[in-house]
């Protein structure tokens, strides 16, 4: 359940894909091909996408900030911590998952995002319950094999 603050600010719909188990055929892990799930684990996930874009104009002394520099820029998602997968286990999105937005009106609509580390949760305050989980992410192609 969304709080009224929540329902306000998280109108953007994303799925989210997982990453598949490594398989090592020969040699390093880091040379091994990374995979996604063909289907997403969890559809219509209603949450807020943050762009962090650069820009060249103002400048500013620590950073990146050319616009073509986009590709390097880090996004966020945020979305509530007791988001369940469509099997109904809880969804704790880590490295590599991987996020398509849908949201219609959107920019970015059909975008896809690679996120980068785990989820970070906010601590609860007061009778406030722990009810966001922010994840870094990074701009990227659709995955192969994904539907």
């Amino acid at each position: 359940m969304l709080t009224r603050r929540q329902a306000r600010l998280y109108e953007d719909i994303a799925d989210i894909y997982e990453p598949l188990p490594i398989e090592v055929k020969s040699g390093s892990k880091r040379m091994a091909d990374r995979k996604t799930s063909p289907t997403p684990i969890a559809t219509n996930v209603r949450g807020m996408y943050v762009s962090k874009s650069e820009s060249a104009d103002g400048g500013s002394p620590v950073g990146r900030s050319e616009k073509d520099l986009v590709n390097f820029t880090v996004d966020r998602w945020r979305c509530r911590a007791d988001q369940r997968r469509d099997d109904g286990t809880p969804l704790e999105i880590g490295d590599l998952f991987v996020i398509h937005l849908k949201t219609s009106r959107h920019p970015d609509k059909e975008g896809w995002w690679v996120c980068q580390g785990g989820a970070k949760m906010r601590p609860a305050r007061a009778r406030r319950p722990i009810n966001t989980q922010t994840v870094s992410m990074k701009k990227s192609l659709k995955p192969y094999g994904v539907e």
